[in-house]
């Protein structure tokens, strides 16, 4: 697929603690698709924030807790990452 394609608008995004209590009324069937399409699409159009985003929302779906060190170190890497403001 051509890498010149560009998201044709961005999504609106819920806050993750509004979109949680919504999907755990959602068969988890649809959920896991829907998670899996917007980190695809994230992942396909190279957007970061998308893929942050819905990589947050399935961690913090599913519960189960994270390692402690890869945590520590994703924490440090996205921090390198985010603007500095001054």
């Amino acid at each position: 697929m051509p890498e010149s394609l560009k998201m044709l608008t961005i999504p609106e995004r819920a806050p993750i603690d509004t979109l949680l209590p919504y999907l755990r009324t959602c068969p988890e069937a649809n959920v896991k698709e829907l998670i899996a399409r917007n980190l695809a699409t994230g992942v396909f159009y190279n957007d970061p924030n998308e893929v942050l985003y819905w990589a947050t929302v399935q961690i913090a779906y599913s519960g189960k807790a994270l390692n402690a060190s890869l945590l520590a170190e994703a924490i440090d890497r996205l921090a390198k990452l985010a603007p500095v403001n001054q």
